[in-house]
């Protein structure tokens, strides 16, 4: 076994990992984070994680070129 590298472009597995870096902050928040639903570009990102108990859900979108966090917003 050893490790074998993405096929996907950098930008792309860079954006994933801010992604769950964010469903980090949607479980604090009381929200189940998306565990493969999270659109990608090279760059970008938009997750949506859900809480299904107060019936909402919490989309986020972000890029890797802002030097601010995201901005989730609440919607029922």
């Amino acid at each position: 076994m050893g490790w074998t590298p993405s096929p996907k472009p950098l930008g792309t597995v860079a954006a994933w990992v801010k992604a769950q870096l964010v469903g980090l902050d949607d479980a604090k928040a009381g929200f189940k984070p998306p565990e493969r639903d999270v659109a990608l570009t090279d760059g970008a990102f938009l997750a949506v994680a859900v809480d299904p108990a107060r019936a909402r859900c919490r989309p986020t979108a972000g890029t890797l070129a802002l030097d601010t966090a995201p901005t989730p917003t609440v919607v029922p």
